[in-house]
């Protein structure tokens, strides 16, 4: 599947800081959500999922919280085909609010 392959090359090159290369990845796979292309396949957390690590990554922790939240917000999280659960993005969106209110 094409969609798990390059949010796993996002992935990737987030752990290795090449930033430039993730957003890469997460623009196409964004614009094939706001096409509704990718709607059937069940994805569309893990695009905003892996959105949200790179903003995160990027220093945009307010951003990223929020794309969390909508992710956890969605409707149809349970059918989705790639995602880690409602329970990871829960600890996840926790761990980074709470980083992000240290900061202020």
């Amino acid at each position: 599947m094409e969609v798990d392959i390059v949010l796993h090359s996002s992935r990737t090159y987030r752990f290795h800081q090449a930033l430039q290369q993730s957003l890469a990845n997460v623009t196409y796979l964004s614009n094939l959500s706001r096409k509704e292309l990718v709607k059937p396949l069940g994805v569309e957390a893990a695009i905003k999922s892996e959105t949200a690590s790179l903003l995160w990554d990027c220093g945009e922790s307010s951003q990223s919280i929020r794309m969390l939240q909508d992710v956890v917000g969605l409707p149809n999280l349970n059918q989705q085909n790639l995602m880690p659960g409602k329970a990871g993005l829960l600890a996840e969106l926790v761990c980074n609010t709470s980083l992000h209110c240290g900061h202020d």
